[in-house]
């Protein structure tokens, strides 16, 4: 995981080995609170850190210390794990669920517009029918065609409602 070879392991404190220079002060300090705090609330549980290969890449790690009781000795072990894909897998995720919130911003976004662009018109076009039917009480002629205007635009302000609940309904069940 690390590319150092035993030898050079040897007897060398890990925070020189495994961590960015920037870090191994403060996991320095850390590693030795939890090796002279016997009740240290942190043993056995696991923390994410940055880790450095022989090459100087850095990757994130997760690492646990574990206490261990041999012959009246406390030991500390720690196990470091990488977890780079999983990191990956989490950004990979994340962008994912931005793009889709993204998305079903703009499907909202585009909802609104569109119920706007067809309802408007079609309330002028109502408005007016309904405005030229009752002007035109003296003409029966001039009354029908009024009527079968206003008739026209309020089934297809059934049709432009029944529509856009369809797509509403369609888009809440995408987002669940």
């Amino acid at each position: 995981t690390f590319g150092i070879p035993r030898s050079a392991a040897i007897n060398q404190p890990a925070t020189e080995l495994l961590f960015p220079e920037r870090m191994r002060d403060s996991h320095g300090a850390q590693i030795h609170a939890w090796l002279t705090n016997p009740d240290s609330d942190l043993l056995g549980q696991r923390i994410e850190t940055v880790a450095m290969r022989s090459d100087g890449a850095e990757f994130p790690v997760e690492v646990a210390f574990v206490a261990v009781h041999n012959a009246g000795r406390r030991l500390i072990t720690a196990y470091l794990r990488d977890i780079s894909e999983n990191k990956q897998v989490e950004t990979a995720m994340r962008q994912a669920k931005e793009a889709a919130e993204r998305s079903n911003a703009a499907k909202g976004e585009f909802l609104a517009n569109i119920s706007h662009e067809l309802r408007t018109p079609l309330q002028s076009i109502l408005g007016f029918s309904e405005l030229g039917n009752a002007r035109s009480a003296a003409q029966p002629r001039l009354q029908a065609m009024f009527a079968s205007i206003h008739g026209a635009g309020q089934r297809m302000l059934v049709l432009v409602n029944n529509l856009l609940d369809q797509i509403g309904r369609a888009s809440c069940r995408e987002r669940v």
